[in-house]
């Protein structure tokens, strides 16, 4: 059957689109110049991003043709069917409106305009979402700042008027980076167990360990087979805790960032009971954020989740290097950015931050008069280049008067140093670089927030070693040689390289292992606002 007026609605459409979605899109898109090359520029104030992208393509239909839907459409409607594997929602994009509306027998031109609109704004939006994500983090994520990727009306104008398969180009502006990938099949995984009713909850307040038989190890047993912890059930006795359902419980801590000792405690057993919605919903977030991030992360570069407490060092797709990290406490967090790695400090000395030093040394050295010199702490005039070494006595500080410390703090390298005995520099606006630190044993803990926000990293010899590959004439005895002889020395990169420091808190390992951490930071409760209303977070 043909549908009626089709052809005239070219001729009302421009009108009606520019009142009816302009509103909708107008702050949601880089605008390109006419052609779409060049620098970007703000349009000008009379033209809208929707009004500049039908002039780019023109005001003819695009989704609708005299029998019906066009190809591109019914396209667009398949891929809009299974969004939610992008960890996105149908119903944002008004699938089964348009579904509706399009299977109508009788359509007069408001419904034909009314459905090329709606298919319009669905296209526009999911190229958007899938390109530069649904939230914008400078509102619901202050704390990031790395640029996110900003999709193009030239980009989605021009793939309208391509050979492309429309769900092929919608599929290439999302992440392509293995993690995404790896989150798509978690939550694919996830689902199904929501779908399927979830997992029970492990009832009761006291401690289950091996060796303890309780009715609630009936519940931990269900519980643990859901999400493959425990490979199977088989058991003489269930309400009995033996050590194969240890070994599962220590899986599942791994993987949630608990201690791993095999007890289910206070923190384990709410672990365990938060929901598979929830669990999907921590996906999603993540995806999210996967979808802010550059597209190409280059050949080689560093990456540091904050939430994860691990760094790793990724070459030619391949990670050369991971370690443990400690990030900022609660009162510094660890911020989200991206600058390059410009050099290797060895024997660093640490020039302490004022605020540090008023809140921290100086009290200390209220207690103890011989706290600068035992720490090996310089006091220099100011901070220029030329400035004198001062006695304590020279200051005229006094414990009286613990908070006036005019001066330059500087601790000389070597063991004791706070900075340790290497250090990576990437210049930034917020004073953030990766460290060794003497304080080794703080690795061991499961949460690893004690820093001032700076990250302190696990090997950083390691790191050393594996970055000389673009440092001329250094290699590793000539770190252990300068490292002995304790001289200040920097080793230039070549080609600088990338560190990413984002902060996400689902991730999946190498061996497919599906990984949960508490928002430590308290992150993600914003984000979740955006996103889902109305729901919040219990991690």
């Amino acid at each position: 059957m043909s549908l009626p007026g089709w052809k005239s609605i070219s001729r009302a459409l421009t009108a009606v689109l520019l009142v009816v979605i302009s509103p909708l899109l107008s702050s949601s898109y880089s605008l390109p110049t006419p052609g779409g090359s060049g620098p970007r520029h703000a349009a000008p104030p009379t033209e809208s991003p929707i009004a500049l992208f039908y002039r780019t393509i023109g005001a003819e239909p695009v989704w609708i043709t005299e029998s019906g839907l066009s190809d591109k459409a019914r396209t667009l409607l398949d891929f809009l069917a299974q969004v939610e594997s992008e960890g996105l929602e149908p119903e944002r994009y008004r699938r089964d409106e348009i579904l509706e509306l399009a299977r109508r027998d009788f359509k007069g031109q408001v419904d034909l305009w009314r459905l090329e609109l709606l298919l319009d704004l669905a296209y526009l939006t999911l190229g958007r979402d899938l390109a530069q994500g649904r939230a914008d983090w400078s509102l619901h994520d202050p704390r990031w700042h790395i640029p996110r990727t900003q999709v193009e009306l030239s980009a989605l104008a021009g793939a309208l008027n391509s050979d492309q398969p429309i769900d092929e180009f919608l599929q290439s502006l999302g992440p392509v980076h293995r993690a995404y990938g790896d989150l798509k099949i978690a939550l694919d995984r996830y689902s199904q167990i929501e779908q399927a009713g979830g997992w029970v909850s492990v009832l009761g307040k006291g401690k289950l360990k091996r060796g303890v038989e309780d009715s609630a190890v009936v519940m931990l047993r269900k519980r643990l087979l859901v999400t493959d912890d425990l490979e199977s059930d088989e058991t003489v006795n269930p309400i009995y805790f033996d050590s194969r359902l240890e070994s599962a419980v220590k899986r599942f801590q791994a993987r949630h960032n608990l201690k791993q000792d095999g007890i289910v405690g206070r923190r384990t057993r709410e672990a365990l009971n938060i929901s598979a919605t929830e669990r999907v919903r921590q996906i999603k977030l993540n995806m999210e954020r996967w979808r802010w991030l550059p597209r190409e992360l280059g050949e080689e570069y560093i990456l540091v989740n904050t939430a994860r407490f691990r760094l790793e060092y990724v070459k030619s797709a391949k990670t050369q290097l991971s370690m443990r990290v400690i990030v900022g406490d609660p009162q510094h967090r660890t911020p989200v950015f991206s600058k390059k790695l410009t050099y290797v400090d060895i024997n660093p000395v640490w020039n302490v931050p004022n605020k540090i030093v008023t809140d921290e040394i100086m009290p200390q050295l209220a207690m103890k008069p011989d706290y600068l010199e035992k720490n090996r702490f310089r006091i220099l005039s100011d901070w220029s280049a030329h400035a004198r070494e001062l006695t304590l006595e020279e200051t005229g500080w006094s414990a009286e008067k613990p908070s006036e410390f005019p001066y330059k703090l500087q601790q000389i390298s070597g063991d004791g140093n706070a900075l340790g005995r290497i250090k990576f520099l990437l210049p930034n606006r917020y004073n953030i670089y990766l460290h060794d630190t003497p304080g080794k044993s703080l690795f061991t803990k499961p949460k690893r927030t004690f820093s001032h926000g700076c990250i302190r990293i696990e090997d950083p010899k390691g790191l050393a070693i594996a970055l000389f590959e673009q440092i001329d004439k250094w290699d590793e005895e000539r770190l252990e040689r300068a490292l002995s002889e304790g001289e200040n020395r920097q080793a230039i990169l070549r080609n600088p390289i990338p560190v990413y420091i984002v902060y996400l808190t689902s991730w999946v390992d190498e061996t497919g292992a599906v990984h949960f951490s508490n928002d430590h930071y308290r992150r993600d409760r914003p984000l979740i606002r955006t996103l889902f209303p109305g729901q919040e977070a219990s991690y």
